[in-house]
C-alpha cells in the first residue's frame, strides 16, 4: 500500500490514541488477557472464529455454546468421532461441516493440538488468514491483528478509501482489500511500538478499539456528531458531543466467556451428560 505523504499514517495513529482515550473505561485485549489468559484454550478460539464466517454474533454465541457442550475440549471430540458426528451437523450450518471435518483431521494429525502457527491453522479449511490471526491473539496471546469489517471501514473512512467493488472495475478512487490494510497497519504499529506501548495498546487492541467504533458509532450510518476521531475524510458532521459514551463491558462478554477452559471436573460432567443424550438421539 503506497503512502501518499506520512498524512495516512499520522491520521491512523491519531485516530488510535482517540479512541484509547474515548473507550478508556471498556477492557481491551490486553487487559482481559493479563487477567484471564492462562484459561485460554486455543481449540476454543479455533472453533469460534472459525464458524464466525458469515455468522450474527447472537447466532455465534448460540452455536457454540452447544457445540462445546458436547464437545469441550479436543479430547471431547476426538473421543466421539466420527460416531456422533451426525450431533455436529445439527448444531452447526450445513456449509460449515467442512471446516469441522478439516479441524478434527488436524487434531488427529497433531495428537490433539492446536497449531500455534498462521501456516499451520490455514491449512484447515476455512481458515484464512484473519481467523488465523483472531487463534493467534485470542487463543495463543501472540501478537496479531485480525481486522474485520468494522474495522477496515473505519480505516477506509478515515483515510478517504473505497472497498474495492463487486465488479472489480477501476472507478479511479483508491481501494484496499483487508489483507492490504492488515500488512500496513501491522507495519505502522511496529514503526511505533514504543509510543504504542507508552498508550498502553497491544497489537491486538488496534484491532479491538476499530471494531469498537465501527460498532458503536462508525456504522454503516455513521454518526459523525458523536465521533471524536479528528481528520476524518470522510466526517459528514462536525463532532458536538464530548462526554465519555456509556459502553456496557459485557459488550463482549460472551464469546469471550466461552474461549475459556473449563475446569476437568466440570467437563467430565458436560462430556457424560453430552454422551448420553446424543446417545438417545440415535
Amino acid at each position: 500500500m503506497s503512502r501518499d505523504s506520512d498524512l495516512d499514517q499520522k491520521t491512523v495513529l491519531q485516530a488510535i490514541g482517540v479512541l484509547k482515550s474515548h473507550y478508556r473505561s471498556f477492557p481491551l485485549e490486553s487487559q482481559v488477557w493479563a487477567r484471564s489468559g492462562h484459561r485460554r484454550s486455543p481449540y476454543r478460539a479455533l472453533v469460534l472464529f472459525g464458524l464466525s464466517s458469515r455468522t450474527k454474533d447472537k447466532l455465534l454465541v448460540d452455536t457454540c455454546r452447544r457445540f462445546f457442550q458436547e464437545f469441550p475440549n479436543p479430547k471431547a471430540m476426538l473421543n466421539t468421532w466420527p460416531r456422533h458426528r451426525a450431533a455436529v451437523a445439527r448444531v452447526v450450518r450445513t456449509g460449515q461441516m467442512r471446516f469441522i471435518d478439516s479441524l478434527v483431521s488436524k487434531l488427529k494429525e497433531s495428537g490433539g493440538s492446536v497449531p500455534a502457527d498462521r501456516d499451520g491453522l490455514m491449512a484447515i479449511f476455512g481458515v484464512g488468514e484473519k481467523i488465523a490471526e483472531c487463534v493467534a491473539a485470542y487463543g495463543w496471546g501472540q501478537e496479531a491483528l485480525p481486522l474485520d469489517g468494522n474495522c477496515c471501514r473505519v480505516i477506509e473512512r478515515l483515510m478517504g478509501l473505497t472497498s474495492t467493488n463487486r465488479t472489480g472495475s477501476n472507478s479511479g478512487v483508491k481501494s484496499w482489500s483487508a489483507k492490504v490494510l492488515r500488512r500496513w497497519l501491522k507495519a505502522t504499529y511496529v514503526e511505533h511500538r514504543e509510543w504504542m506501548t507508552a498508550l498502553g495498546v497491544a497489537m491486538i487492541d488496534v484491532h479491538e478499539l476499530l471494531r469498537l467504533h465501527g460498532q458503536m458509532l462508525c456504522g454503516r450510518r455513521p454518526d459523525c456528531a458523536r465521533c471524536p476521531v479528528p481528520g476524518c475524510r470522510s466526517r459528514r458532521q462536525q463532532y458536538s458531543e464530548s462526554a465519555e459514551p456509556g459502553i456496557d463491558e459485557s459488550l463482549w462478554e460472551d464469546w469471550r466467556e466461552l474461549l475459556l477452559e473449563r475446569s476437568a471436573s466440570s467437563e467430565e460432567g458436560v462430556i457424560g451428560q453430552a454422551a448420553g443424550i446424543m446417545e438417545q438421539e440415535k
